[in-house]
């Protein structure tokens, strides 16, 4: 196996653990909150099936972006190399 899916399988369990914990407070608030978290779960999944399925379809496109002002107000700056 390759180290970088190796190391997604981990963040991955993180990530929905992070998931999770963010939604439980509001959950726990009542039938109101609850609909509220079960409307965003569709939009959530959608929003994560285009963001793959883009990724997927442009994974032969190459391209480079240097220098993105990621906190402007920080003066931090962000280097991005997609290949």
């Amino acid at each position: 196996m390759l180290h970088h899916y190796s190391v997604h399988a981990s963040l991955n369990i993180e990530h929905a653990n992070m998931f999770y914990c963010s939604v439980k407070a509001d959950w726990n608030r009542g039938q109101q909150h609850q609909a509220s978290v079960g409307a965003g779960l569709p939009l959530a999944a959608s929003l994560l099936m285009q963001l793959y399925r883009n990724l997927y379809e442009n994974r032969k496109r190459r391209w480079t972006l240097t220098s993105i002002p990621v906190c402007e107000s920080y003066g931090m700056y962000q280097q991005l190399a997609h290949i």
